[in-house]
């Protein structure tokens, strides 16, 4: 229960922070400028005919780089912020056990990770609503996508939350 409040604790401050909506509204320009350039790219006459959401999830370079990207700033200031404050030994003084603040804090990540990607689902209605007769996306690699994208993010979030815990600094945590 005590994780759960922290995890909203740290969600709050996600979502309270106006930079918190400036990355939002920058992963949504870029996510659909490069949804955008997949389908002018295939649409073509020469180019072979495959899965769009195939290249938005990891198959281009952009996506691996926007990963990186999206996660130091995400994660850059869950435990760096709380040292630099003097905020953390309260925290850790209170009655909660340290692996509650570090899976609390995980978990508001983790939430604000899958809340970024959630606008994405649009993109799949539309190709639904645009694909020719019988051509209608494949649900089974659009979940698997979707699916394989929050476990890189669950992954490099947990990384990104050690690097974290190792520095005051939140540019030094981002680098890192």
């Amino acid at each position: 229960m005590r994780t759960l409040a922290i995890a909203r604790r740290e969600l709050g401050a996600y979502f309270l922070s106006p930079i918190s909506y400036l990355v939002l509204t920058l992963f949504l320009v870029v996510e659909g400028y490069s949804f955008w350039l997949f389908i002018e790219l295939l649409n073509g006459r020469e180019t072979p005919h495959g899965a769009v959401l195939q290249y938005f999830f990891g198959g281009t370079f952009l996506y691996w780089l926007f990963v990186m990207f999206l996660v130091a700033v995400i994660t850059m200031r869950l435990v760096a912020e709380e040292r630099r404050q003097g905020t953390l030994e309260p925290l850790l003084t209170a009655p909660v056990d340290e692996w509650e603040v570090v899976v609390g804090k995980y978990l508001g990540a983790l939430v604000f990770w899958a809340a970024l990607w959630a606008p994405t689902v649009l993109y799949v209605f539309v190709l639904r609503a645009y694909a020719p007769a019988g051509a209608a996306p494949d649900p089974g690699p659009i979940v698997s996508g979707y699916l394989g994208t929050l476990l890189v993010g669950a992954s490099s979030l947990a990384l990104g939350l050690l690097f974290s815990t190792l520095t005051r600094n939140q540019i030094l945590a981002a680098v890192l």
